[in-house]
């Protein structure tokens, strides 16, 4: 049987970069634990992530900032997280890398409606989709 789990990826230097990340942010005026909750890394793309960010326009002020620092990162997303208790508010991540979404995740509300043969044809154009 085939392992369906990639293999993880550790990235050392990503702990410098969250150290700037955070210089930078502190010279524009966030305040960690106030204005964000942390900055993760995120091995498996080589990006960063500010996340538990109060508000939206904050949110856009550090995605804006995040890249100016890292221009050759292309890709990046700021959204609200409503469903992690211990990150809830806005989310940005950068990364060098793009997501992959290869594992298929569909959300509880939209699996429990799905019966199982549809459900395989709605993974794969998930899959499709990415």
């Amino acid at each position: 049987m085939e392992d369906p789990m990639q293999p993880f990826e550790f990235h050392c230097e990503l702990f410098e970069l969250r150290n700037l990340v955070l210089k930078k942010l502190d010279e524009h005026g966030f305040v960690w634990l106030s204005d964000f909750g942390a900055i993760d890394l995120q091995h498996d793309v080589y990006g960063l992530e500010v996340t538990a960010i109060s508000t939206e326009v904050d949110a856009r002020a550090i995605e804006d900032v995040l890249r100016k620092l890292f221009p050759a990162w292309r890709h990046a997303r700021t959204f609200y997280e409503d469903h992690n208790v211990a990150e809830l508010g806005w989310k940005v991540m950068i990364s060098r890398n793009r997501e992959v979404f290869d594992d298929a995740f569909l959300p509880a509300d939209v699996l429990s409606k799905v019966k199982p043969p549809l459900l395989h044809r709605v993974v794969n154009w998930v899959r499709g989709c990415v």
